[in-house]
């Protein structure tokens, strides 16, 4: 049985390896017969169906496993392909349970059909040699099935580490909420290397990261079903949506199948049992957005300030005085408080000595975990500071923001149904987020080096001129948005990290590069793409062409 994504139909590309496996006397049959089969569901796996493409693979792996050994399945495959890095892991592990291996031969732009031929002749002579064997006990595949019920709300909750100013704030907000939560350190290379050992090595490189760090971690403790899983779960067209998938599969290869997950989202969660994680979502909601904005501000003026410090560190010291200061404000849900610690923060801010050089700015973007985590991206940012070059990352609360723009983008291109009540809701809400931003900016327009940002309606209508606003997956066309929003600011150098093979920031980054330019000629644009095997100094090399570049 052959599965495939629909352009490998064409004999072209699939460079006909279905032909060739007849020519070897099999039959040969599509996935499609199983489209209908009830016995090719979706239930009982990890995996999140929400591409029509990897359904239809894991129904044939379904459809596939416990029918007689002399009919395997095929999968052809393309390198980057979206979600196939963890799609193949799962629809191995459900053929395995009947005894059968998952067969994937990679077609890309080299023609190489004597390996094919080789390929698929190996599973034929295989499969002959597997029939005169005796017929091994067929078990049912049975994903992650764990339920986070009462007894696990005494537990703690470990969260991957995200941004050394955002992270901490996380603590207390849980506390806030009722639960108690701590924060793993920030990933090192102990964390890749535990990824790519128990994840698939072709998933985009955040994923490893966090998936290597939680794995680490629980390798780390006595006893690691004392402790339960927090992750993020955007619920988007992204892989993101499935690290919830990754990390139970993950966790079953490394042996901590006990271990409970829970998934931290404000809408619907998908593919996790969790009846007794109750938190009042205004609350959480609106502490959540209040932790973004004070963590925007204080990694602003720290990364503002560390470029021009003369005393080396004293405002990396002053964030984590200033942080540890708002704890307790943030765990008590003080607004005045908040407000107050923050407007300290800026004076104490103002004050730091400067040195007397000339200091130049890069607009640092790209994919939300790279972007903000600095052992993520090769610790390039404090490269930049190395170099006299403050850099300059968006706000996270414009990823955030962005929501209320896609809603109303969504539903006049009906791509999804509201109801006036919902678009009052979404309205009224926006208002309120504003209210609080007006607030935050007010305190931080007497920064001295404070940058103010545009309304993402603003940010959105710049973006329009150059990618349609219903490229949404991934960072989609917050990128364009962001990229506009430094040029008004008389940035005109940018940097875009992205995970290889992340598709979605690929087509959307790189391929909006000469309708930037048509906006805004002076503007110079790098894209560095990495993961688990780039050496920083290749990074920092194409840096150095971006920074040199004359305006």
């Amino acid at each position: 049985v052959f599965t495939c994504r629909p352009y490998h139909t064409d004999p072209l590309i699939n460079q006909k390896a279905a032909q060739i496996a007849a020519d070897l006397g099999v039959d040969v049959i599509a996935d499609d017969v199983f489209y209908k089969d009830p016995n090719a569901d979706l239930h009982g796996v990890n995996y999140i169906s929400q591409w029509t493409y990897p359904n239809r693979v894991m129904r044939s792996a379904r459809g596939v496993a416990p029918l007689p050994k002399n009919i395997a399945l095929v999968q052809l495959n393309s390198f980057g392909c979206g979600p196939d890095s963890f799609i193949s892991d799962e629809a191995s592990e459900l053929l395995k349970a009947s005894g059968k291996n998952l067969t994937i031969i990679r077609v890309d732009e080299i023609s190489s059909p004597g390996s094919i031929r080789l390929r698929l002749r190996s599973l034929i002579e295989s499969m002959k040699a597997n029939s005169v064997k005796e017929e091994s006990v067929k078990k049912i595949y049975a994903g992650y099935s764990l339920s986070y019920d009462e007894e696990d709300r005494k537990k703690t909750i470990v969260l991957p580490w995200f941004s050394d100013a955002l992270s901490p704030l996380i603590v207390p907000l849980g506390k806030a909420l009722g639960y108690k939560v701590v924060n793993l350190p920030p990933p090192d290379d102990a964390s890749v290397l535990e990824g790519l050992k128990y994840g698939h090595n072709e998933v985009c490189y955040p994923a490893t990261v966090v998936v290597g760090d939680i794995i680490k971690f629980l390798k780390s403790v006595e006893k690691p079903s004392d402790y339960v899983v927090g992750i993020t779960q955007t619920g988007g067209q992204c892989r993101a949506t499935n690290y919830l998938s990754l990390l139970k599969n993950a966790m079953s290869a490394a042996g901590f199948e006990d271990v409970k997950l829970v998934a931290l989202n404000f809408g619907e969660t998908f593919k996790s049992s969790q009846p007794a994680f109750r938190v009042n979502k205004l609350k959480a909601a609106k502490w959540a957005f209040m932790s973004a904005l004070f963590s925007d501000a204080v990694a602003q003026m720290n990364a503002s300030m560390r470029v021009r410090e003369i005393e080396k560190g004293s405002s990396d010291r002053l964030m984590q005085s200033v942080i540890e200061k708002s704890l307790s404000a943030f765990e008590n849900t003080d607004e005045r408080q908040v407000f107050e610690i923050l407007k300290n923060a800026v004076s104490d801010f103002n004050k730091i000595k400067e040195k007397d050089t000339k200091i130049s700015a890069v607009g640092f973007i790209g994919e939300i975990y790279l972007k903000y985590n600095s052992f993520a991206h090769c610790e390039l940012s404090d490269w930049l500071n190395q170099q006299n070059i403050e850099y300059v990352r968006p706000p996270i609360i414009s990823f955030l923001m962005q929501t209320f723009v896609n809603s109303k983008v969504n539903h006049e291109n009906f791509l999804v149904r509201q109801s006036l009540f919902e678009r009052l809701l979404f309205a009224f809400v926006k208002k309120y987020a504003d209210s609080y931003l007006r607030k935050f900016e007010t305190i931080m327009s007497g920064f001295k080096h404070n940058r103010k940002g545009s309304d993402i309606f603003e940010m959105a209508h710049d973006a329009s001129k150059i990618v349609n606003l219903v490229n949404q997956f991934g960072e989609g066309w917050l990128i364009a948005a962001e990229i506009a929003e430094f040029a008004k600011q008389g940035i005109n150098k940018v940097v875009c990290v992205q995970p290889f093979a992340c598709i979605a920031n690929h087509v959307v980054a790189k391929g909006i590069e000469r309708k930037v330019k048509e906006f805004f000629p002076k503007m110079n644009l790098l894209f560095l793409d990495i993961d688990s095997s780039v050496a920083p100094v290749n990074l920092q090399n194409r840096l150095h062409f971006l920074i040199d570049a004359s305006l």
